[in-house]
């Protein structure tokens, strides 16, 4: 069936509008379309309908709609986030909203590589999206320049797109069909047919991404690079930084063994960023991405100077009844001296007269065992 078959055909009961087939492979079809309750693009992404035909079809489309399921769960500024998976006629699908933008392959035609700090911008939010897919237990496998796309956001934010699901379901299809692969980003494991694919071989086409970003150049393919010396891309450019010249060396390793084997390995060995990019899970809830517009309140100054008046007013009061009751005390205590004499010798406070008992009381005057006359000096 041809590819613009279906354009014009209306799915989920009527909601979406299928206008233009963008894409296909040997498994599935990309098209562009329009939410007619939101009147938005968006992308659907369905499979073959001539796969029908197929003994394991119903097995294929519970893949592809497990797939699904797990990207949809990728949560990341730098993922294009899925917002419905159904089925209609026994075919499956997903949407996905649509990334408005240039790609990079677009941007570096212009202006032929970029400044070092332009394309480490770049390169850690693609780098950040494909950390957020391996920790899901996923690979992209299509990663090239045509695949990123450059927000029109004026935010300087790139998105991941066109995630390789043929390649993913059917890994043995695409290495016998080396045609599918993206020359000079693939590394050599997606053309060895008993090779298994992991993150490293996502860290190949990201470093091939950044060379290409800083030279405007891609890398030889890695079949060629097997058995052409290419030494051309090691004579890089002196402007470059240490770690830049490292990542893309250990990067672009041509066994999995050579390169680093999780991205934040890799990320290591580029120079720190002078300012953040994006937080994969900054701006982020559970039904996609919200760009806060809230603007933070300014201190109110008249209610700070109400605050410190009261605060001035209170300690005012507070020294005011101190004085009041210290007089107030002092006034008691004269009054009872005054009107309430002690007539006899006490224990009170208030007395202000001493008195002894006659010498004669004494316990020690009649003790005859101690004579202090006798024992005083004789003069």
């Amino acid at each position: 069936m041809n590819c613009q078959a279906l354009v014009d055909l209306t799915l989920n009961e009527g909601r979406y509008l299928l206008d233009t087939c963008i894409s296909q492979s040997f498994l599935g079809r990309t098209y562009r379309a329009i939410d007619l309750a939101s009147e938005k693009r968006i992308i659907i992404k369905t499979l073959l309908p001539n796969l029908k035909k197929n003994d394991d079809f119903e097995q294929l489309k519970q893949q592809f709609l497990d797939l699904a399921q797990q990207i949809a769960h990728c949560q990341s500024p730098y993922l294009p986030r899925i917002v419905d998976i159904f089925e209609e006629n026994g075919q499956p699908y997903f949407v996905q909203e649509y990334n408005h933008g240039l790609t990079l392959a677009q941007i570096i035609k212009q202006k032929q590589g970029l400044r070092e700090e332009q394309a480490l911008c770049y390169i850690r939010q693609i780098a950040s999206a494909l950390q957020v897919l391996h920790a899901a237990d996923l690979q992209h496998l299509n990663l090239a320049p045509e695949n990123l796309i450059l927000l029109d956001n004026k935010e300087e934010q790139v998105v991941v797109t066109n995630f390789g699901i043929h390649l993913q379901l059917r890994p043995e299809i695409s290495k016998s069909h080396t045609g599918l692969l993206k020359s000079g980003y693939a590394a050599i494991e997606q053309y060895q047919p008993q090779a298994k694919c992991t993150p490293a071989t996502d860290i190949y086409a990201l470093s091939a991404i950044f060379y290409y970003l800083l030279t405007g150049s891609p890398p030889l393919s890695a079949p060629l690079r097997n058995h052409i010396p290419w030494l051309q891309w090691q004579q890089l450019s002196p402007e470059f930084s240490p770690g830049v010249k490292t990542a893309l060396l250990r990067g672009l390793g041509m066994t999995v063994e050579q390169r680093p084997q999780i991205v934040e390995e890799w990320l290591s060995l580029l120079p720190k960023p002078k300012t953040l990019p994006i937080s994969p899970s900054a701006n982020l809830q559970s039904q996609g991405r919200i760009k806060s517009t809230t603007k933070k309140k300014k201190p109110n100054q008249t209610h700070n100077r109400r605050h410190t008046r009261a605060k001035v007013k209170s300690l005012f009061q507070f020294l005011m009844m101190t004085s009041v009751i210290a007089t107030s005390a002092g006034v008691g205590f004269g009054c009872a001296l005054r009107f309430n004499p002690q007539q006899q010798p006490g224990a009170t406070i208030l007395h202000s007269e001493q008195s002894f008992p006659p010498r004669q009381q004494w316990p020690i005057s009649t003790s005859p065992e101690l004579n202090i006359e006798a024992a005083l000096p004789q003069r």
